[in-house]
């Protein structure tokens, strides 16, 4: 019932700190939930903010004078790093700010049509009587014009005649001299992209591979910075153009590296929007923010407009990156947090997961007005719950200690019982071989004492009967001391008086008077002198009541009789006491328990040996009470050695 009640105990405790440590983590989960959800509201607020004040500075842009607006607006777009432009809406067209961030412009105003009528002559002479050299002289009259247009025109012309000539080498020298016109148009066309674009052809015609290829990379580049101010469809035709002059074409070599890159997608949002925007030039003013896929690159939009005109902020991922840096980073860093941006059907927009969240707070663009779904989780749920792990080490610290306590206490306990079990029965035992001890003496005692009361005793039996009475008084006398004396042995009370003694003197005395005491016993009592006589410092009566012990001890355990040999030997630089019997030795696993008290072998009991338990605790109690100790030997059948050592004394 104690066992069971314990692990009853032990088993409850358990129970308990699992659900208290589950309870913890619950607790720990939602606090984290809750500071989740806390900071996607705050991060939401301070986006919103910031896109006010966009939308605040796209109204002051739309504003200002045209004078003041390309400056401001190239600031602000340059403000959220090197993927964002600003674009202006208006009847003259569409002006984008910085330039060169766009490779394509969704109209093409600038671009300048030659008149017709200056080169009639030389188209004639060129088309119809396919005269190339009187087309060519033509043309490069006209090559000398004031007019820049004319003058671009004549250029395109006479390095097409030339190239029907087979003069490819003065064809690429018009053609050099026509890309640097860089501001005048050239056939609708920029004339520097036209003379690029024909020196790379005729280069082409020359197999001029080395200088042909890098001449198509440096333009393909050119195509990329929105250098010069064409449509969608004149910059695929002259990348696509470009790109097939460029073997084993890498970077803004290939094709769908070009459709997938920033500006591209800048420039794909922008075509979108002035469409719109074009169709739609009647409506009311145009506000609000959008989000543009372009080949699966997201392009945030933020427009504001009045009547007639519109701006916009466009940007690629490093806008909304630039965005987060500026605004947000130091909630996320504070508390530790990644979060996520995707438009209303699901698409990443923008992330920062490194693995997919545990815990995470989701805001809709519906709740927060953003143009994308505002998704944030904890960056480290494990780092997030370090006071949670802190907490269940101590809880499991704690469990783990009245575990162990209640397990000490139960061992404690059921060693306590036990001992006191074993003392209970051992004080039986001892009260019973006393009360035998002393009923064997005090028989004989009364009988004889009873025969001589008779006054029917003769003299000669009357002086043998009192010589009887006489040694089982000694008898008694030594059973009452050798129990008082133990008592004051084991309380430490009993006062030695130490002296000088010759070892084999006191076992000479022992030995004698205990042959007296067997007069008439079966057994032999020996003594062999030390070789080395010592002198020990000790108290005459104890040590000689240890020594009888052990005789009477090797006695009782010889029960047929047999030899008692005692002797006094030098044992590692000690006097020792060796007494050896040829009795029923001592079972190896009762030789650690007979020196305590009150313990009696069961192979002296099934021998019918008599005794109290008291002499071989009374013999370990007077040696360590003088410095020394006491061993035994023993082997079952053959009898047993017992030695008792005591340091010598020291001669001043």
């Amino acid at each position: 019932m104690f066992f069971g009640t314990t692990l009853l105990l032990v088993s409850t405790l358990g129970w308990f700190g699992w659900r208290v440590l589950r309870q913890d983590r619950a607790l720990a989960t939602q606090r984290v939930q809750e500071r989740i959800e806390s900071s996607a509201d705050r991060i939401a607020t301070a986006l919103e903010l910031e896109l006010e004040r966009v939308d605040a500075t796209l109204a002051a842009l739309i504003s200002m004078t045209p004078e003041d607006l390309s400056g401001a607006a190239a600031e602000f777009a340059e403000s959220f790093g090197d993927e964002t432009v600003v674009v202006t809406f208006g009847a003259d067209g569409v002006d984008v700010h910085p330039q060169g961030r766009i490779t394509f412009y969704p109209d093409d105003r600038s671009a300048m049509a030659s008149p017709s009528t200056a080169f009639i002559r030389g188209e004639s002479l060129e088309f119809r009587t396919r005269d190339y050299a009187s087309a060519a002289k033509s043309y490069q009259r006209l090559t000398l014009s004031a007019d820049s247009v004319i003058r671009a025109g004549a250029m395109v012309r006479l390095a097409r005649v030339l190239r029907k000539a087979n003069r490819l080498d003065s064809a690429l020298s018009v053609y050099r001299g026509l890309s640097e016109l860089e501001s005048v148009a050239a056939g609708g066309l920029p004339s520097e992209l036209v003379g690029r674009f024909g020196e790379l052809s005729v280069l082409a015609e020359l197999d001029s591979t080395d200088v042909l290829r890098e001449g198509a990379e440096a333009f393909v580049d050119l195509l990329g910075t929105g250098r010069w101010r064409i449509t969608r469809a004149s910059y695929l035709f002259y990348s696509e153009q470009a790109a097939a002059w460029i073997p084993n074409a890498e970077g803004g070599g290939s094709t769908a590296e070009r459709l997938e890159s920033v500006p591209f997608a800048l420039a794909e949002a922008v075509e979108s929007l002035w469409d719109s925007w074009s169709a739609e030039s009647d409506a009311p003013a145009r506000n609000g923010r959008e989000l543009f896929w372009s080949n699966g690159r997201p392009v945030s939009m933020q427009l504001h407009g009045a009547p007639g005109t519109l701006a916009a902020l466009v940007g690629g991922p490093g806008y909304l990156r630039e965005m987060l840096s500026r605004n947000v980073s130091q909630i996320l860093k504070q508390q530790r947090l990644e979060l996520a941006f995707s438009d209303t059907d699901g698409r990443m927009v923008l992330s920062q997961f490194v693995d997919p969240p545990t815990l995470r707070a989701v805001r809709t663009s519906g709740r927060t007005g953003l143009p994308w779904n505002l998704e944030v989780a904890v960056a480290d749920m494990e780092q997030d719950l370090t006071q949670l792990a802190e907490r269940r080490r101590l809880l499991m610290a704690g469990l783990f200690m009245v575990v162990l306590l209640s397990a000490f206490g139960t061992y404690a306990v059921a060693r306590a019982v036990n001992r006191e079990a074993e003392v209970a029965r051992l004080q039986t035992d001892f009260v019973a071989a006393v009360s035998h001890e002393f009923r064997t003496p005090l028989t004989t005692m009364r009988q004889l004492i009873e025969l001589l009361a008779s006054g029917r005793v003769d003299d000669q039996r009357r002086q043998e009967y009192y010589a009887v009475v006489g040694r089982e008084t000694n008898r008694l006398q030594r059973l009452v001391e050798g129990l008082l004396d133990f008592g004051r042995f084991e309380a430490g009370a009993h006062e030695f008086s130490m002296q000088s003694l010759s070892p084999d003197e006191l076992a000479q005395d022992v030995v004698d008077q205990f042959r007296r005491e067997l007069a008439g016993n079966d057994h032999t009592v020996s003594l062999e002198p030390s070789d080395e006589p010592a002198l020990v410092a000790g108290d005459r009566e104890a040590l000689g009541r240890a020594l009888w012990n052990l005789l009477d001890n090797a006695v009782k355990y010889s029960p047929e009789g047999g030899d008692v040999s005692v002797a006094t030997i030098r044992v590692d630089g000690k006097v020792a006491f060796r007494v050896s019997d040829t009795g029923i030795g001592i079972p190896a696993v009762e030789r650690e328990k007979i020196f305590d008290k009150f313990v009696r072998g069961p192979e002296g009991s099934r021998h019918n040996v008599k005794g109290t338990g008291l002499g071989l605790a009374m013999v370990q109690e007077i040696a360590r009470a003088h410095g020394g100790a006491i061993e035994v030997t023993s082997e079952e059948g053959r009898g047993s050695t017992f030695t008792l050592s005591l340091p010598v004394e020291k001669q001043s």
